[in-house]
């Protein structure tokens, strides 16, 4: 933390203040010698947060290109063939398979560690100016670096899945079609639950292609004040009278989707990220009377 504090003249008083803090969690021993599932379990070296997805190339354009993806075994994904508007996921071992390998740490097959969701670099600034009565203070906070993957069944962000859960908002509709090939969302599918796994299989695996960056600076807080002068509410047998008016969450800037408040993520992706309220912006007015 750092503070500093100043005078300009006889009529201005500031002062400014920055935070930040920051941790890593590594796991130093734990009970798995084999490092077997290392994406889903702890080993030693393990940094808490990782987060384990594939490669991918993009959305599959043409049938041509479906075909050439269809000579791989995806069958670990999904039995379905790939047709275009679906995602294209990289065979980082170049074996002729999409999958996760012998499922243990440097045998992950094309798996590897895309992103982190702890999160990093903690902080804040306050800054407050006064001058002749006239006061304003603004705070921001935020932090630096964290990462949210979308995973399969993870409604709110796909806007498609299982019928009893699709969500659609305006982002949604870029989706892929021949007449939209340069969409950001692939293919929608959508099904009663019991049979719509192998489709969004194809689609909503965790990949980089979808990665969030969850870092953000949000105005949490301003408030400019007023106190009245001293002769004034003497007059009126008063020792204080400040008039204010707040706001708190005004901005936000963030590359995460609009479709999840930042401060308000749980998880790495599943049915209930999105379902937290979003914060939301807060007004207020008041007076305070000292007597």
């Amino acid at each position: 933390m750092l503070a500093y504090r100043n005078r300009i003249g006889n009529d201005i008083n500031y002062s400014i203040t920055g935070v930040i803090s920051d941790n890593v969690t590594v796991i130093t021993k734990y009970e798995n010698p084999t490092f077997t599932d290392p994406a889903g379990s702890w080993y030693v070296g393990k940094k808490v947060g990782e987060i384990w997805g594939y490669r991918a190339s993009g959305l599959i354009q043409t049938q041509e290109e479906a075909d050439a993806f269809n000579q791989l075994d995806h069958s670990y994904i999904s039995p379905v063939a790939w047709k275009p508007g679906d995602v294209r996921y990289v065979d980082l071992n170049n074996d002729g398979k999409i999958d996760r390998g012998n499922n243990r740490l440097g045998d992950m097959g094309d798996l590897t560690i895309i992103g982190n969701t702890s999160p990093r670099y903690a902080y804040s600034f306050t800054g407050n100016i006064e001058w002749k009565g006239l006061s304003l203070s603004i705070m921001f906070q935020g932090i630096g670096k964290r990462h949210y993957a979308p995973g399969v069944g993870d409604v709110y962000f796909w806007g498609s899945g299982a019928l009893a859960q699709v969500t659609v908002f305006s982002q949604h509709l870029d989706y892929w079609t021949p007449e939209n090939p340069n969409a950001y969302y692939p293919n929608p599918y959508s099904a009663p639950v019991g049979s719509i796994g192998s489709f969004v299989n194809k689609t909503q695996q965790v990949s980089d292609r979808y990665l969030q960056n969850a870092a953000y600076v949000r105005l949490k807080n301003a408030t400019i004040g007023y106190s009245l002068p001293r002769e004034v509410i003497q007059r009126i047998k008063l020792s204080k009278v400040h008039l204010y008016v707040s706001g708190e969450n005004l901005l936000t800037f963030t590359k995460l989707t609009k479709i999840f408040d930042p401060e308000t993520l749980v998880g790495v992706g599943g049915t209930t990220t999105g379902k937290i309220y979003p914060l939301t912006q807060v007004y207020s007015l008041g007076i305070n009377i000292g007597l």
